[in-house]
């Protein structure tokens, strides 16, 4: 196995400053602000050390948490107080591409993209608003929906809790709910 060749901390500093700069540049005035409120919090000579000397978790410390408590500030300044509906927000990549692979797996690529998408706005309405989750035929029959799997309201939101979960490093759950997802669809007529 090769070893692990850090960048050097001088070409970090220049992607870095090139980043914030782009950034700052593209949003003006309320980006700068933020930078500089950024740059009150996050300690880059520790995060580039920590990248000099291949320490993951360093960085994760220096940087990593950093952001994640700004993000979970400008949650809660914008009124998003609710867990579950932070953690759709802040790990919204993490939520949609396992919905959409799942859905690939047992419903077929096509309209997975979509229905994984309608799998996200259907969960934040019901953790928001407390809108049932429920598949109109029509949204179905067209692809904007789940058809198979996680099409019910217990499935989809057992799914998000074994998903968030799994995201905090307890996997019980989400091993439960791939096998009961497997077994439903081996019992499907074969087309």
């Amino acid at each position: 196995m090769p070893k692990y060749r850090p960048p050097r901390p001088a070409q970090v500093l220049l992607a870095v400053e090139k980043i914030l700069g782009d950034f700052a540049r593209a949003k003006e005035e309320e980006a700068a602000q933020l930078l500089a409120g950024l740059a009150e919090h996050i300690d880059f000579g520790k995060v580039l050390s920590s990248l000099g000397a291949g320490r993951p978790d360093k960085f994760e410390a220096h940087f990593t948490h950093q952001v994640d408590i700004l993000a979970h500030a400008l949650l809660t300044a914008g009124g998003i107080k609710a867990p579950r509906v932070a953690f759709l927000f802040t790990q919204h990549s993490f939520v949609e591409s396992h919905l959409r692979e799942l859905l690939h797996a047992f419903e077929g690529r096509k309209g997975c993209e979509v229905k994984a998408r309608w799998c996200v706005r259907a969960l934040l309405a019901h953790f928001v608003d407390g809108k049932p989750i429920a598949v109109l035929p029509e949204e179905s029959q067209s692809l904007r929906a789940p058809s198979q799997v996680l099409n019910t309201q217990e499935k989809l939101v057992g799914m998000f809790e074994a998903l968030h979960d799994l995201h905090a490093g307890r996997p019980s759950k989400y091993l439960r709910v791939m096998r009961e997802l497997t077994k439903y669809a081996l019992s499907l007529p074969r087309p």
